[in-house]
């Protein structure tokens, strides 16, 4: 009889163990489709909406790591912009002051020289699309980890 109390016990504990880690994987799931992001084209996707990129600041509000990496992706971005727009410059200003007189040394020159900040560039737009990826993977962690 005893026997028989301990196992119907313990065929409990076992159901209402089984029941509650079902519930805390649908929790989980539920956390997971609400409060993660993702990118999509020209913005990222929240609980199933849609939202343009420059709103994406405000969802690092609650994570240090994860505003620090979105911080980092900010200044690569704006130091992308800076190098893209001397090397462009560079390159149509030589085209430009060659036109009255056409020189091809100086056309040569010009272009040459803005290689340059144009390979610099597209290494802080690399770097940026990755600190992007990183920020948005720890601000989803912290989102999960939180309860």
């Amino acid at each position: 009889m005893k026997l028989a109390s301990q196992i119907v016990t313990l065929f409990l504990m076992m159901i209402q163990s089984s029941a509650m880690a079902q519930t805390d994987s649908m929790l989980f799931f539920k956390k997971y489709e609400l409060g993660t992001i993702y990118l999509s084209g020209n913005g990222y996707i929240k609980n199933s909406q849609s939202f343009k990129l420059r709103n994406l600041s405000n969802e690092f509000n609650f994570t240090v790591q994860g505003l620090e990496a979105y911080r980092a992706y900010q200044a690569d971005r704006k130091k992308f912009i800076v190098t893209y727009s001397i090397g462009v410059g560079l390159f149509l200003g030589g085209l430009l002051y060659s036109r009255d007189q056409f020189n091809p040394n100086v056309v040569l020159a010009t272009s040459m020289a803005s290689l340059v900040p144009l390979s610099f560039s597209f290494h802080f737009a690399i770097r940026s699309q990755n600190r992007l990826s990183k920020a948005i993977w720890i601000r989803n962690r912290d989102v999960l980890l939180t309860k």
